[in-house]
């Protein structure tokens, strides 16, 4: 048959004919019948695709997003997670969790739909209060509350479970736990980009097919666990080379290895952390939501075509782009940066940026609504700020890395542009959704109670 049916109810009609009308049809009618049937499809398809989306539209659950703010007015509840997921649940949730509003099975089933914490520990402040000792129970040492002023960082990883004399500071991820009107809740930290399980890793070859797109002949499966085709798709299309993780695959997908990109056309990387990149002169590359520990931009010149990166939502150590264009947003570079000509919006830099691996010489550019280290080189642009970030860790690859902690200054946790967090993470709102769960449970609260969610890194990781 000449004629591709690309309609379902066209396909159905076609298939429902006798035999013989789609032999004729194939043979002398050249495909014309199938033709009709197909443009009589496409009527049906989109019939039948708006009665069926009216029909999801009844319910918040299935609903388009714009009807959301609608469902949230009927049930009188301020949807305020940051993820479109999680305001479907603040609206489906709304009157069960009024019903059940000032338990702690509530405040925990909060938690769990906004900030998205599989694993939760519970807990009153009365209970971190010192007490007398009774005769049917042992004696427990009491500590003093703190009422000093410490390095946030110290606090990191560190659970006091001790009981205390009271803390009548109003009570937050550090302060104010032994107070018998607050309510605590240890949350796992968000990992980011590096979880401690279910992870795919695969390695570079060494040699590749020159434009294949197979992408089973660009890596290899560690410990034989997997095929690449499996969990990544490659495309070219025009000369872009399109590396993504397929859809539906919830595994992080780790690619190891120094890979050396010998074509000088564009490479494009959705969702997949790497570990070093060399590109040659006049490529391009785009980064997407993932990891990468090193880029290196090789035998660049001024006097040659000049490479350029683009990165979008990622987490970078290292960038040796000399004589390189360089544009980043929502993005973190941990160690220093090396770049002809920067433009960056809404990031975080913890080191120093340089120009073609002059040290005494900044990079040029523009930055904005970002955080750096050299105000006086781009003081001058709107939104920066110079104060340092709080990670819950800085070592690359563990769980956690590059994640903004709750002690972070405010002008980082809500310094970008739209009012969301600077960064990686930008995209999965991790700071937004950890302030959405804090004030949601001051809704549902008795009056006068505080709740207070602490991050513990005792417990199983929340990805």
């Amino acid at each position: 048959m000449n004629v591709v049916i690309q309609s379902r109810f066209g396909r159905a009609l076609y298939e429902a004919l006798p035999e013989v009308y789609r032999t004729r049809d194939d043979k002398e009618g050249e495909g014309h019948l199938a033709g009709y049937l197909d443009s009589c499809g496409k009527l049906l398809d989109a019939v039948y695709n708006s009665l069926d989306q009216r029909y999801r539209d009844c319910s918040p659950e299935t609903c388009q997003e714009w009807l959301l703010p609608y469902f949230a007015q009927l049930v009188g509840v301020t949807t305020l997670s940051p993820h479109i997921e999680g305001r479907r649940r603040e609206i489906m949730h709304a009157v069960a969790w009024r019903q059940g509003k000032g338990t702690l099975k509530t405040a925990a089933q909060i938690a769990k739909e906004i900030g998205g914490f599989e694993n939760l520990i519970v807990q009153e402040g009365w209970q971190r209060v010192a007490r007398t000792a009774r005769v049917d129970g042992p004696f427990v040492s009491p500590a003093i509350a703190d009422l000093r002023g410490k390095n946030p960082e110290d606090f990191i990883g560190h659970r006091d479970t001790a009981p205390h004399t009271v803390d009548v500071r109003k009570p937050d991820w550090r302060l104010g736990h032994a107070n018998p009107h607050a309510v605590l809740l240890y949350a796992p930290p968000y990992t980011g980009f590096f979880p401690d399980k279910n992870v795919v890793r695969f390695k570079w070859k060494t040699k590749t097919v020159n434009g294949s797109s197979d992408i089973d002949s660009w890596l290899t499966e560690e410990n034989d666990s997997a095929l690449p085709s499996e969990f990544i798709e490659l495309k070219e299309e025009d000369g872009i080379w399109h590396f993504s993780k397929k859809a539906g695959i919830k595994e992080t997908i780790q690619i190891d290895g120094d890979k050396h990109l010998e074509t000088a056309v564009q490479y494009h990387f959705t969702e997949l952390n790497l570990d070093i990149i060399n590109i040659p002169t006049g490529t391009h590359l785009f980064l997407e939501k993932l990891a990468t520990r090193k880029i290196i931009v090789r035998n660049a010149t001024v006097d040659t075509p000049r490479s350029s990166l683009v990165a979008n939502d990622c987490l970078l150590q290292a960038v040796k782009a000399s004589n390189g264009l360089v544009q980043l947003v929502y993005c973190t570079v941990l160690d220093e940066m090396f770049a002809e000509y920067l433009n960056a919006s809404d990031c975080i830099f913890m080191g120093m940026l340089f120009k073609n691996r002059k040290k005494y010489k900044p990079s040029p550019g523009a930055i904005r609504y970002s955080r750096h280290c050299q105000e006086s080189v781009f003081g001058n642009i709107v939104g920066n700020t110079m104060e340092a970030p709080v990670f819950y860790t800085k070592e690359w690859g563990e769980p956690g890395c590059g994640v903004i902690h709750p002690a972070s200054p405010k002008s980082v946790c809500s310094g970008a542009e739209d009012g969301g967090e600077m960064g990686a993470f930008h995209h999965r709102g991790y700071v937004l959704a950890w302030e959405a769960v804090s004030q949601k449970l001051d809704d549902y609260l008795p009056v006068g109670m505080r709740a207070a969610l602490i991050p513990d890194e005792t417990l199983p990781e929340t990805d």
